[in-house]
């Protein structure tokens, strides 16, 4: 399932109530235009999450979604043998986005050799979607 946008997402959000005003919403209402774009960026448009309430369950929900894609898809489908540090490379790099990468010491952190950090990262590069989950 794809993520709604964000004008989706302020549809759902005011109950469709400008429905063919957005724009107007987006000029009159700033401040819950900015709280909206807040609660967008910080959680997504997966609309499992969007639809729920809950802050707390809205990260359970978030880290069950990447739970299963990374165990599910990219462990199974190529094959990687450490799921954890797989997991827990792609955490890593979601928090260095736009940071040059030392191939070693981010090997050392994640505890694999530089060329088998490099097939990871190949994944990463092939798979953008696995970054998508975690902003």
């Amino acid at each position: 399932m794809m993520p709604v946008t964000f004008l989706e997402f302020v549809k759902y959000k005011t109950n469709y109530r400008y429905q063919g005003n957005i724009v107007t919403f987006l000029e009159i209402h700033q401040s819950e235009c900015e709280t909206l774009l807040n609660e967008y960026l910080n959680y997504g448009g997966f609309p499992r999450i969007v639809t729920e309430p809950e802050s707390d369950e809205k990260l359970k929900l978030i880290d069950e979604i990447f739970r299963s894609y990374i165990e599910k898809d990219i462990v199974y489908l190529l094959q990687i043998e450490r799921p954890e540090v797989f997991k827990m490379l792609i955490q890593i790099l979601a928090s260095q986005v736009a940071q040059l990468i030392n191939f070693s010491s981010l090997a050392s952190q994640v505890g694999l050799s530089v060329p088998t950090l490099k097939k990871c990262l190949a994944i990463c590069s092939s798979s953008p979607d696995a970054i998508k989950l975690l902003t």
